[in-house]
Parts: C-alpha cells; structure tokens; sequence
C-alpha cells in the first residue's frame, strides 16, 4: 500500500491520529465492550460482582488514495508502556484475513488481565493489505490509551456506569405492544406499528422526539379484528404503510396512514383468497410501489403482493413458493442492491431456512435456495442488506436456541456462510436485524431462557465475530422485537413488556447498545 492511507476513529471520547511510514496518516477509534450486568430499567448499574472482560473493539475506517479500501488484510497490535521504545506490554495480537469494506473493519482485541490498572499505555498497530502480501507496514507514532482508559480500568474501579441507552414505554394501556414494527418517518421520528391484545385493533404510535419517550398513539377505526403479525414501512409518498391480518375474514390487509403522524388511515384489501396474511413483511421496491411477502395458511404456500400503487388499492399476488407441506413461515423482506425484492423465511415442516430471490420487481417468480438445514433452524428470521451489497440473516436454531446468522454468497442468495453467534441458553427467539451506519449489521432478539432483551453487533462484514449486550433484564422482556437506525444514525429497538404488558423502546447512546462503566 504505496499510496496515502487514512484511517478514522476514536477510544471513547479519546481521538488521536497516527501516521504511516510512507507518508499516510490514521486515525484509528476504539471502543471498550466488556460484559456488564446490569439492574434497573433507564438507569442500570454495574453489579459489584459481575466479571468485567478486559477485551476491546478496535475500529476503523481505511482509505488509501482518498479512497476507502476494499480488501482483505492482516493486522498485528502491540502494546507498551511509552510512547517510543518502553517495554511490551503482554504478546503481540495478530488478526488474520480481516475484511476491509467501505473501508470499515473491526477486530477484537485482549491483551489479557493486569495491564489496564491505572498505567499510561500506548497501542502500535501495523497492517498489510492483501493478506500475506509481505511485511507488515508500522503505524507511528503509537495511540496513547490515557492513564485511565475507560472500561478498561473497570476491573480495579466503582461501580458507576453511563447507560448506553435510554429506556422508555410510551404506551402502557393494558396488554398493548405486541409484535411492533417500527420506521423512521419523514419527519426524523419513529413509526410504532403494534397490536393491542385488549380488543385485538391495531394501533400506531407516533414518537415526540427520536428517543420515543412520549407518543401520539391512534387505533385503527372500524370493527374488523387482527392478529398475526403486523409490519410497517415507510411509502415513497413519505407516509406509513402497514400490512396486517384481517382476524375477522382471514384476509391480508394494509392501512395506509394519511399523514405523518398516521392520526388517520385508510385500509384496503390485498388478498382475500384462503386464509393468508397472519405472518407478513413489507417493503418499498425500486418502483415506489410496497412489496409484501406473506403467509398463505391454507395453502401453506409464500405468496408476493406486488402494489400497483402507494396506497395499494390495487395488486397482483403470486405463489413463489410451493415446495413443501408448509412453507412462509416468519417472512422477512428487503429490497436488495440489484433492485429486486429478497425474501427470508422457514419451511415449517422441517423448519430449514430459505431464501427467495424475486426474479422480477414484482416478483411473480423468485429463486428458491435452502442455506440452513440441520437440526430444526430458520424460524424467527430477519434480513438486511450489508454494506458489500448482500443480504445477511438472523434467525434462530430452534432445535438448540442458537442465534445464528447466514451471510448471502451473492445477489441471489443461493449459497451462504453460516455462523453461530451465541448459544448459551434458548436464545435467538424474536430477532431483528439492521445495517449500522459504519457498514456492520446489529441484531436485537430475545433470551427467553432469562426473558430477557439481548443485542449482538457483528464486528465483521462476514458476522463471524461480535460483541453481545443485555439492555434489558427487568422482567420478562424482549418479545416482538424490531430494530432500526434513527434519523441520529443510532439503534433504536421495539418491543413487548410482557411482564407488564407494556410498549417498550430503547434508544442506543451508540452502536453497542450497553452500558460504559467509569472511575467514581
């Protein structure tokens, strides 16, 4: 890499700059991730008896020539006690056959117990791009980590802690929240779409600021009951567009809101051909036009609604699945970067996750591709672009509890690589998954062995390494849950309080989503 290289980022509140030897500057940022347990709801605390780890995230964004890179590289991270010469501090990390994309890459780091006790500390790091293309090129001078880094001095500090969200319930009518759904509107502000178990209506939350701490909150009018699981979009007219299901005639339906806040909606039927519907997802294709993926329960079939317009009075359905007993079960769609629509969902009777890309924009036939097919897998699935241009899925292993991700090979998803990202106790129940703005993906989802909400942000691309947080273990939590990125580019989740029976929100203080502890 003969050409000026730039890397960007920050330890914290700490940013500093390094400079490659052949004329290239860097900035690198690091962020401390250890494990904490936490107590309370807005507010939580680092629990006195809780392990804290001493390893951390380095990040960063590469650019050579003004250009971000596109690669695969090899790291190595040393640290000392001084800013030039000094003593090493611990081995030498190396982390092999990191993918560069937009120029963005995260590894992890640990340099083991008994460094980070107070002690100035300095971090060098040298790269080499491709991987193992020769020496490794030093970047100087090294990053002072400060006396007291942080998180890192935790393990020999208090107990106080910065939450690293907030936590708000803006509508706690009875037994409310279930299964939300939530978009940024064109106003900036969360879009809360949910069921009402009371009553079995619709209702749409409007949040008064991005935290979601108060909301305007309408149910939808008429006697028509629904059940299932609603899902909101955002429509090319900028205004909310929700598919639900119609209980009462067992018909696929959507509400279009008429304003920005969606006081006021009109509904309009899209498929009232067998029972279909209960489980639905929808998204705005390259047309302008919403595209819905949803359940055929009589058929046991996935079925496509493509509307021929943004309020979706009118619309053609097709069949792109038909292969098994039941298939179509938790659909979860998104628009991929070749323009057509990208379908995750389960085949019920063996429960293997499947991917259906449309061949069409509106996706009157789709390719068929099973990725996950051992061990009962492929329910609660959730699925995203990356920053590479390909889909990435959540899901759960719901033979084992595991939250697994599957990484799309290429536009059509018709190979993929899977990883396990946490598998202690039944977790993966629930999940959501979005695109970070750095280009990594982060997932909310359900511990329901301790009903507790979890967050796991993938440090790679690939989503073969992350880093896992617990926002919420007050009660049982973390049902229904939906993720997106507010308009201040941070996560923001939705879900059901079972416990209390309560619409839950939490907005992220960063990418992480967890709590930073500090000296008292």
């Amino acid at each position: 890499m003969n050409r000026q290289t730039v890397l960007v980022g920050c330890l914290v509140t700490l940013l500093f700059a390094l400079l490659w030897e052949r004329r290239a500057d860097v900035w690198p940022f690091i962020n401390t991730t250890p494990a904490y347990a936490q107590t309370g709801v807005a507010t939580p605390t680092l629990s006195p008896e809780a392990a804290v780890g001493t390893g951390f995230t380095y990040q960063g964004q590469l650019t050579s020539g003004g250009t971000t890179v596109n690669d695969t590289c090899d790291f190595e991270f040393r640290l000392f006690d001084a800013a030039s010469g000094g003593t090493q501090q611990g081995s030498t990390l190396t982390s092999s056959g990191v993918g560069v994309a937009n120029g963005l890459f995260t590894v992890s780091l640990d340099f083991g117990a008994g460094h980070f006790l107070g002690q100035a500390r300095w971090l060098e790091a040298a790269v080499r791009c491709p991987v193992g293309s020769g020496g490794f090129t030093t970047l100087s001078p090294r990053q002072a980590l400060s006396p007291t880094p942080n998180a890192l001095f935790a393990a020999g500090a208090g107990t106080l802690v910065h939450p690293g969200f907030t936590m708000f319930a803006p509508d706690t009518a009875t037994d409310t929240g279930l299964f939300p759904s939530v978009a940024i509107g064109r106003d900036g502000l969360p879009l809360i779409a949910y069921r009402k178990a009371t009553g079995s209506v619709l209702q749409v939350a409007h949040c008064h600021d991005m935290a979601c701490s108060t909301a305007t909150v309408t149910t939808l009018a008429g006697t028509t009951l629904i059940s299932g699981i609603p899902n909101i979009a955002i429509g090319s007219d900028g205004l909310g567009i929700i598919s639900y299901y119609d209980d009462t005639n067992d018909d696929l339906r959507v509400a279009h809101c008429s304003n920005v806040a969606c006081t006021e909606m009109t509904t309009a039927l899209v498929d009232a051909l067998n029972n279909v519907g209960l489980q639905s997802a929808i998204a705005i294709g390259t047309d302008g036009f919403p595209l819905i993926a949803y359940i055929d329960s009589t058929g046991g079939n996935l079925k496509v609604a493509h509307c021929q317009n943004v309020l979706c009075t009118a619309s053609s359905t097709a069949t792109v699945d038909n292969s098994a007993d039941f298939v179509g079960s938790n659909p979860s769609i998104v628009i991929g970067a070749d323009g057509l629509g990208l379908i995750s969902y389960a085949n019920s009777p063996t429960r293997d996750l499947k991917v259906a890309h449309c061949n069409t924009i509106v996706c009157s036939a789709a390719t068929i591709s099973s990725h996950d097919t051992a061990n009962v897998v492929g329910f609660n699935s959730s699925i995203t672009i990356g920053a590479d241009g390909l889909g990435i899925i959540s899901y759960q292993n719901d033979g084992s509890g595991d939250l697994k991700v599957a990484h799309c090979s290429n536009f059509n998803c018709t190979t993929s690589t899977v990883t396990t990202l946490f598998s202690t106790g039944e977790v993966g129940f629930s999940t959501s998954i979005t695109m970070a703005p750095d280009g990594y993906a982060i997932i909310a989802y359900q511990d329901a062995t301790n009903g507790d909400l979890r967050v796991t942000r993938c440090a790679l691309v690939l989503c073969n390494s992350s880093t896992h947080a617990i926002p919420d273990a007050s009660g049982n939590v973390g049902q229904g849950t939906d993720i997106t990125i507010g308009a201040d580019g941070l996560p923001l989740i939705v879900y059901y309080d079972d416990t209390n029976g309560d619409l839950r929100v939490i907005h992220c203080a960063d990418l992480f989503c967890h709590p930073h502890a500090s000296r008292p």
